[in-house]
């Protein structure tokens, strides 16, 4: 499946690593199954895919169905019926293996305190990247540099490379194959997803919200005291609405 599925992406332009990364994954998925389906997604039916997922186990089937639903959403390729099966109820159930055991309170200290040095290494970053930025100017005047970048970044948000690009008067092909440094400047500047996660971990450890408060927690919902913040409103569980005056450190943490 992954070969010609993945020539499908490349040819319609989707020149997407993660799209390629979700091809390649499907096909070793499919590729490790009795029935060696190397098909493309168009020839893929839905009694090879029922089969398929109901031998296989939860995880396989959530994988590839994501992977297929995002791929008909991009190229609308499969067939109806294939369509109506990947966007339908799941065939398997994940395995319900009871709680996970709590952290031990070496384990617990041990987090906390790697939560603390990446923070203070995305922070430091950070910080350096912003200090570098004011001796920038705009690089449609002053050309590109990763300084310029930075200087740019700081006044546009984190932009891609076809933003800069268009600022640029350039094309992104052109503007790719000449300039380097708009990742590393973006990455330090604004912090990823991923790189929020510790962020989150020691807010939580620090203020004993649950995670769903945290995951839900919107800017609304925090108004600033002084020095410092007062969380207006997250949700705990299944409850109503709480509100949570802050620490010092926590409140640093969340204005960082």
């Amino acid at each position: 499946m992954g070969g010609r599925l993945g020539s499908v992406g490349r040819d319609q332009g989707a020149g997407d690593a993660h799209e390629v990364a979700g091809l390649d994954l499907a096909q070793q998925d499919f590729g490790d199954a009795e029935d060696g389906f190397i098909g493309s997604a168009a020839e893929l039916t839905r009694a090879v895919l029922g089969a398929f997922w109901l031998r296989l186990h939860y995880l396989i089937e959530y994988r590839t169905r994501t992977i297929l639903r995002a791929f008909d959403t991009r190229h609308q390729v499969p067939s109806e019926p294939v369509r109506q099966m990947v966007f339908g109820k799941n065939y398997t159930r994940p395995a319900l293996n009871g709680p996970l055991p709590p952290y031990a309170p070496a384990e617990w200290n041990r987090l906390i305190d790697l939560c603390k040095q990446e923070v203070r290494r995305l922070g430091e970053a950070q910080r350096a990247m912003v200090a570098l930025a004011e001796g920038g100017q705009d690089p449609a005047v002053g050309g590109w540099s990763e300084v310029n970048g930075a200087w740019l970044m700081l006044r546009m948000g984190p932009v891609t490379r076809t933003e800069v690009a268009a600022h640029l008067g350039l094309t992104p092909r052109t503007f790719t194959g000449r300039h380097r440094g708009i990742e590393r400047a973006r990455a330090a500047l604004f912090p990823s997803h991923k790189d929020a996660i510790p962020y989150m971990l020691l807010l939580a450890a620090w203020t004993g919200i649950v995670p769903d408060g945290l995951s839900g927690l919107e800017v609304s919902g925090i108004r600033w005291t002084g020095r410092q913040a007062t969380l207006l409103s997250y949700t705990k569980g299944r409850t109503a609405d709480e509100s949570l005056v802050l620490s010092p450190r926590a409140s640093r943490l969340l204005e960082q």
